[in-house]
């Protein structure tokens, strides 16, 4: 190889490597001005998880109504509500040297404490992305104070007993998921008995919940012969998004 053509590939080489610094320099930043900005760390279910059991002292907090907490909650959690008339007296006991794990039934409330504490000074804040009802749905350990009602053996028996199912995963205590509730009523009675609808209130039947992996409440499922073929989660979710899968299905 001559000089030139050597010195034109080292050119390249060095162009490429500068490249290669200067994304990783600007994705380091991109990551830290985020963590900064928001004062603590949204975590998935499995991340929140595996965070918390690498601590060896933690604070949970369940930001819930206190009748929610009493039907369940992470194992070793307290409740801080801001209804609750000790609110304040309860924010001001945690401690700003022991990381703060948080939750709610979504992330509006586990949010709102978590901005509150990163101005009050505390630093190590992580939030559980999807909130209790991804917890639940994706079969994490919690303590629940009821039996479900609805086993897993029931369940697959009516998928089996059905050629279409559509399964609303819930809680009565989601705002979101009382929204959707007209329109899976709408949709059973629309479809009449083409279409099984079986509702699951996670809080009532965690242990079926865990099954479905649902990261987050509501989420609906559309099962066929057995499969699942779509699933939804998340308060936009439209009627038509369900009857475009339920229209196809039927008139196959």
């Amino acid at each position: 190889m001559s000089y030139i053509k050597k010195y034109l590939l080292f050119l390249a080489m060095l162009f490429i490597s500068g490249i290669i610094v200067y994304k990783t320099f600007a994705q380091n930043n991109i990551v830290t001005l985020n963590k900064n900005n928001s004062g603590y760390q949204l975590l998935s279910v499995d991340l929140f998880q595996q965070k918390l059991n690498s601590l060896s002292n933690a604070q949970i907090i369940d930001t819930r109504l206190p009748e929610e907490y009493a039907i369940n909650h992470l194992i070793n959690a307290i409740n801080i509500n801001a209804k609750q008339d000790d609110y304040a007296k309860k924010v001001e006991a945690l401690s700003k040297t022991t990381p703060l794990f948080i939750y709610a039934i979504g992330n509006g409330r586990s949010e709102q404490l978590a901005k509150e504490l990163t101005s009050k000074g505390y630093t190590a804040l992580y939030v559980l992305d999807g909130g209790i009802g991804g917890w639940i749905g994706n079969g994490k350990p919690i303590y629940s104070s009821v039996k479900d009602n609805f086993s897993l053996n029931d369940f697959k028996k009516i998928i089996a007993d059905n050629k279409l199912v559509l399964l609303d995963l819930h809680t009565r205590y989601c705002p979101a998921c009382r929204k959707l509730q007209p329109v899976v009523d709408s949709l059973s009675n629309q479809y009449g008995t083409a279409l099984k609808t079986v509702k699951v209130d996670v809080y009532d039947n965690p242990s079926i919940a865990g099954n479905f992996k649902a990261n987050a409440v509501p989420t609906l499922i559309v099962y066929s012969n057995e499969k699942i073929i779509w699933r939804k989660t998340g308060g936009d979710i439209q009627k038509a998004d369900v009857e475009n899968i339920l229209n196809g299905l039927i008139t196959k």
